[in-house]
């Protein structure tokens, strides 16, 4: 939901909401009251492709989207990441504009364990008692960069303890020790 501020005055009335994408000089989306006391929704068929719609709810909302109006994108992709901007054309008061920023997290593609630059299926070892390990996770793609934790025995291990984020390094492992990535 991308809010918009469509706060009408009593003696006034909303003429026309006109979505914009920055980078992107027309609208994207339009809802027009001039003519039709109903409104006529447009939208650019190439950048939303159906998969918008804007509910103009003129009161407040106590909702998180804000005032009661708000474009409504389903099936986010990546590329609907950026910077909206809502312009509200009214009869009588000045033109009323709302910026609203999207961020689009998504997942990485692939995370993948390796020890001694070779791929770990599910588990990791045999390793000798006490040996000493390198284990290394990359995480691929994902937006925001994707941050790996890693867990000795059920404990988060610090930043503070000169821990790579990408490396574990084990030194003088105990029987069973398990560790965990997230």
């Amino acid at each position: 939901k991308l809010g918009c501020n469509m706060t009408v005055a009593k003696d006034d009335a909303v003429y026309l909401v006109l979505w914009f994408k920055q980078g992107l000089v027309p609208p994207i989306y339009s809802y027009d009251v001039r003519e039709v006391p109903a409104g006529k929704h447009w939208y650019d068929s190439e950048v939303l492709d159906n998969r918008a719609s804007f509910h103009p709810h003129t009161r407040s909302s106590t909702r998180i989207s804000g005032p009661g109006a708000h474009l409504f994108l389903k099936h986010l992709k990546q590329s609907d990441g950026g910077v909206y901007k809502c312009r509200v054309d009214f009869q009588k008061a000045p033109t009323m504009i709302t910026r609203v920023n999207l961020t689009v997290i998504t997942p990485p593609t692939r995370v993948e364990l390796t020890q001694q630059n070779e791929r770990v299926a599910t588990v990791l070892g045999p390793v000798r008692e006490a040996a000493n390990i390198t284990v290394t996770c990359t995480a691929y793609d994902g937006i925001p960069t994707p941050r790996i934790e890693w867990h000795l025995d059920g404990e988060l291990l610090r930043d503070d303890q000169n821990l790579d984020p990408n490396n574990i390094r084990a030194m003088r492992l105990k029987s069973g020790a398990q560790f965990k990535y997230s």
